[in-house]
């Protein structure tokens, strides 16, 4: 189970590197509001199914009896959590940067909205108010749907995450159930070839001291006849 553990914590590490350098081109290439929350939904939930794994990993190096496997194991989270932190520090500075390039947007889709606006106005000084307002009110307009674009797109990235996450926790727990199985086909014919051996060893046993009484029986018959021939062979000579 630990080594699957390890093998889950690894492939998690190599997925948030790559989803991260995947993020990083998307802001380089002004990718769309929605691509890029989607991909920072996708991370978040990967961050915290790193941590709640590498939680697993300890606790379970903790419970290990082989002092050897419990140091490697050991090192290895310690190792693991620094690359957490490593990550989490990326995912951070990432994140204010899309913060800086969403309100860059806002800021030059407002601007370009206010000359369109004026541009269309054939007295500027008598509805300015007006194109204000509508501006203004189609400005929030377009960011209220475009903030519920992206709050749907990160519902569905976090529900996705978690659905992943409960499928591998249920690999790892059939993996386990594997393991403990086959440790205990193991143990099984251990203990009856343990039976087996003791079987034979009282048998064995049995044998030697049944031989042993045989022994001690013609043992006392040969002395008896061995001192009625000497005391027949002297009352012969007498």
């Amino acid at each position: 189970m630990s080594n699957t553990l390890y093998n889950h914590c690894l492939k998690l590490i190599n997925s948030i590197s790559k989803d991260l350098d995947g993020l990083e081109t998307g802001i380089a290439e002004d990718s769309s509001a929605i691509a890029l929350a989607g991909r920072q939904g996708q991370l978040t939930a990967s961050l915290l199914s790193l941590s709640r794994s590498l939680d697993d990993y300890e606790s379970m190096a903790k419970r290990e009896l082989d002092a050897a496997k419990k140091t490697k194991a050991l090192a290895r989270v310690k190792d693991f959590r620094t690359k957490l932190s490593q990550l989490r520090e990326r995912f951070a500075e990432m994140k204010t940067q899309l913060e800086d390039v969403a309100h860059s947007r806002n800021r030059k889709e407002l601007l370009s909205r206010r000359g369109f606006s004026h541009e269309k106005s054939e007295n500027p000084y008598a509805s300015s108010s007006a194109a204000a307002y509508a501006t203004e009110s189609n400005t929030a307009s377009s960011m209220t749907r475009q903030q519920g674009l992206l709050h749907e797109d990160s519902f569905l990235n976090r529900a996705e995450s978690q659905i992943d996450e409960y499928l591998e926790r249920g690999r790892l727990v059939l993996g386990d159930l594997v393991e403990q199985g086959t440790m205990l086909k193991s143990t099984k014919r251990k203990i009856l070839d343990a039976a087996n051996t003791l079987g034979i060893t009282r048998k064995t046993i049995a044998f030697i001291n049944r031989r042993s009484r045989q022994d001690k029986i013609l043992f006392v018959l040969g002395a008896i006849v061995t001192f009625t021939c000497f005391y027949l062979i002297v009352r012969w000579l007498r």
